[in-house]
């Protein structure tokens, strides 16, 4: 794009991302997955930056190769963990394994409101960042991880970015836990 050679079109899935009221890390992190650039170890392997022998399987499953698409969503334990926020969410659905269009399909899980729509994309920024932060702690820490502690981590986390950025949610942590859908109805 500097030297003229690329034009980037700014496509609508990144205006909707950067309107999130996310802390900026999990905004990045998100934009990345969308652009498919974040350091997996494929990508990592790919610019010879990783120890030689250094196993390529996922920090997660460690049944495949982990890549962004595969980490993200198509994961055996990232899929549950998404299935499992879809159950809290009380809708069914079956999900892209392309992120853009995984994106604008859990955007509007709920309803085509635009303030729900704007709580759906904490959920995917909050879901993208908790798979994230568990698989760094796999990898670099040896934690275990527990697709309930992950969906535990998103529901915390979302709840406390709507806390701090819109007056009008109110619920408790309890509440929101319980019965999301009556608690994103409330902001109405």
């Amino acid at each position: 794009m500097l030297q003229g050679d690329l034009v980037l079109e700014e496509r609508l899935v990144f205006r909707r991302l950067w309107k999130a009221k996310a802390p900026s890390g999990s905004l990045a992190l998100a934009w990345r997955v969308l652009i498919g650039k974040v350091q997996t170890k494929i990508d990592l392997a790919r610019r010879n930056a990783l120890p030689v022998n250094t196993s390529l399987s996922c920090g997660l499953c460690a049944v495949e190769e982990e890549s962004c698409k595969h980490l993200f969503f198509t994961c055996g334990v990232s899929w549950k963990v998404w299935m499992e926020i879809c159950f809290w969410l009380g809708v069914h659905t079956a999900f892209s394994c392309e992120a853009e269009s995984h994106f604008y399909l859990h955007e509007n899980l709920i309803s085509c409101k635009m303030k729900d729509g704007k709580i759906m994309n904490l959920i995917w920024i909050a879901v993208v960042n908790s798979i994230w932060q568990t698989r760094n702690g796999s990898v670099f820490s040896g934690v275990g991880v527990e697709v309930v502690r992950i969906v535990e981590l998103v529901k915390y986390k979302v709840w406390l970015w709507l806390r701090t950025h819109d007056r009008n949610f109110i619920s408790s942590f309890y509440e929101w836990e319980n019965n999301p859908k009556e608690c994103i109805a409330m902001l109405h």
